[in-house]
């Protein structure tokens, strides 16, 4: 387990303030945020590498507040590797083994078998790819098993494939070795690719922490909704029968509202696109259509609301071909009232 109790650090004119979570033993966290948001800062003060103004730091169950960094028992992976250039691929992952254990040898062959890079041991740093490299900086981290591991930006600056076989690599060590992983990043697909708990960083604060769909399914704010990759937030009117409309169509929100404003997150998801001739739903029209990598996200208007926000739903490019979705073709929408989230009253 990995868990921080209301930690302080200032760095110049940098503060993480307040900072508090709790991972449990054997979980995969990820904490996402844009650059400069403190994640880094973070995690170099869970390893020991930064000192605390005030706070505490727990794992394995014990208190790691005042303890020197080589006593943690935390594996680490910096953004930037920090891989020895004068030692091979070998010498670098046995680095922090203790030079009298017989069995460092084993360990190290265990360790680059089961990342597949058996045949770099020989190899310098400076010959490695991206990949490798960051294979490597992981051998490294988990040589001495630790119970938990540090990963700041382990996908930074690796290309589409090689970043899909590292979060693979990265889940078979999770699956296989049961290690608590605290990872760090600024993009929410790998969050949602590798993790079972989920924290939004902004401004050195975390903003919402706790099991992946409760934060991913919940954001308790807009900008934890913004952060975890809300398609809609929109304007609401409440009125007094408890009937919500935004950008021109009828919602089924919760049950119970009071009168008045509501900031509503939707997923474009949970926006289920028909044609025109169905019958069901509300009556709109596609204003654009975009292509993304797996579907096409269109933007809908509700009759009368031209110059409205409109309602973004997404849809599969085969879906979208049978009932005619174009940029100017009328169809019907329906919400999922599962997917209507209140996020704010006004």
């Amino acid at each position: 387990m990995i868990r921080v109790s209301d930690l302080r650090v200032s760095t110049g004119s940098f503060r993480l303030r307040g900072m508090s979570l709790d991972l449990p033993t054997g979980a995969y966290g990820a904490i996402v945020g844009p650059t400069g948001a403190g994640k880094t800062l973070l995690l170099e003060a869970i390893a020991g590498l930064q000192p605390m103004d005030s706070g505490a730091v727990f794992a394995h169950g014990e208190d790691l507040s005042s303890a020197p960094p080589e006593h943690r028992r935390l594996g680490y992976v910096p953004q930037d590797r920090a891989l020895f250039p004068h030692m091979s691929v070998a010498r670098n992952i046995a680095f922090g083994l203790d030079d009298r254990a017989p069995d460092n040898s084993s360990r190290v062959s265990n360790l680059v078998g089961e990342l597949g890079i058996a045949h770099l041991v020989d190899r310098r740093p400076s010959t490695l790819s991206g990949g490798e490299a960051q294979r490597v900086a992981l051998a490294r981290a988990l040589a001495p098993d630790p119970p938990a591991l540090l990963l700041d930006e382990p996908l930074t600056g690796l290309d589409p494939a090689t970043r899909l076989d590292m979060i693979s690599v990265l889940r078979n060590v999770h699956r296989s070795m049961g290690t608590t992983i605290l990872h760090v990043t600024h993009e929410m697909e790998e969050a949602l690719a590798l993790a079972d708990h989920l924290g939004v960083i902004r401004g050195g604060r975390i903003l919402q922490w706790g099991p992946l769909d409760s934060v991913y399914d919940h954001p308790m704010d807009e900008s934890v909704a913004r952060s975890v990759g809300v398609d809609n937030l929109l304007r609401a009117k409440v009125d007094r029968a408890g009937r919500m409309v935004a950008a021109g169509f009828d919602l089924r929100g919760p049950n119970g509202l009071s009168p008045g404003s509501a900031l509503v997150a939707i997923r474009a998801g949970n926006v289920l696109v028909m044609s025109a001739e169905s019958g069901r739903g509300q009556p709109a029209r596609v204003s654009s259509v975009r292509r993304r990598s797996r579907d096409l996200l269109l933007r809908l208007l509700a009759p009368g609301e031209e110059d409205g926000e409109g309602l973004l739903a997404s849809i599969s490019p085969a879906a979208a071909r049978e009932i005619g979705v174009r940029e100017g073709a009328d169809v019907r929408v329906a919400v999922d009232t599962e997917g209507v989230h209140v996020i704010g009253r006004r």
